[in-house]
C-alpha cells in the first residue's frame, strides 16, 4: 500500500481519482487545464484518502525544470501580496520559495506514474480517453520579475536550475 504524505512529500498532495485511476497533480504543470478537464468535464474527484492501491493506474504531467521554475517564480513574485525577489540572482540562490517552485519528483514519490510531458498533454488526454477540443484555460502570460522588468536568464542561472533539480530533468527526459 503507498500511503500520502511519505517523507518528504510536500504539502498540497491532491490527486483527482476516477475508478482504479489517479492522476497526481504538480503544481504548475498544467493543474488548472488537468482540474478542468479531468474534475469538471470527466467527473474524476478529489483523492483525499492516505492510501492508495499499488495496482492501480498512476499518471502525472511534468514540465521542463528551468519552464517551471519561471513560472513558479512568476506566480510568487506577482501573487497580490507584493513579495519581491529582487535581482533575479537573489532568487537563483533561494531556488525554492513555494509548491510551485518544490522539486517535480516529490509530489510523485513513492508512485510510479506514467509520465507526459506538460508540452504534449494531447497525449495524455488519449491515453485517458479523454476527449478534449482546446489546450488549455490559462494564456500564456509576459515573464516580469521585480519592478516589472522582463525576466532574462543567463547561462549560469539556467545551469544552476538544471542542477538543483536534476532528478526532474530526469523525470522530463523520460516523459512521453
Amino acid at each position: 500500500m503507498i500511503t500520502r504524505y511519505q517523507e518528504g512529500h510536500v504539502n498540497g498532495f491532491v490527486p483527482l481519482r476516477s475508478g482504479n485511476r489517479v492522476h497526481l497533480m504538480i503544481p504548475k504543470c498544467g493543474t488548472n487545464t488537468i482540474r478542468k478537464v479531468l474534475r469538471d468535464r470527466n467527473d474524476w474527484e478529489r483523492y483525499r484518502e492516505n492510501a492508495f492501491d499499488p495496482g492501480w493506474e498512476y499518471t502525472a504531467v511534468v514540465r521542463h525544470p528551468i519552464d517551471r521554475w519561471i513560472s513558479g517564480a512568476m506566480q510568487f513574485e506577482q501573487n497580490g501580496r507584493q513579495r519581491q525577489h529582487g535581482p533575479v540572482d537573489h532568487a537563483i540562490e533561494k531556488m525554492v520559495f513555494d509548491c510551485h517552485t518544490a522539486p517535480q519528483h516529490l509530489w510523485i514519490k513513492g508512485f510510479q506514474p506514467k509520465l507526459f510531458k506538460l508540452e504534449n498533454i494531447e497525449k495524455l488526454w488519449a491515453h485517458l480517453g479523454v476527449s478534449v477540443g482546446w489546450r488549455g484555460v490559462h494564456e500564456q502570460k509576459r515573464i516580469y520579475f521585480a519592478g516589472r522588468k522582463p525576466l532574462v536568464l543567463e547561462q549560469w542561472h539556467k545551469d544552476r536550475i538544471l542542477n538543483y533539480y536534476a532528478k526532474d530533468l530526469a523525470l522530463y527526459e523520460k516523459a512521453e
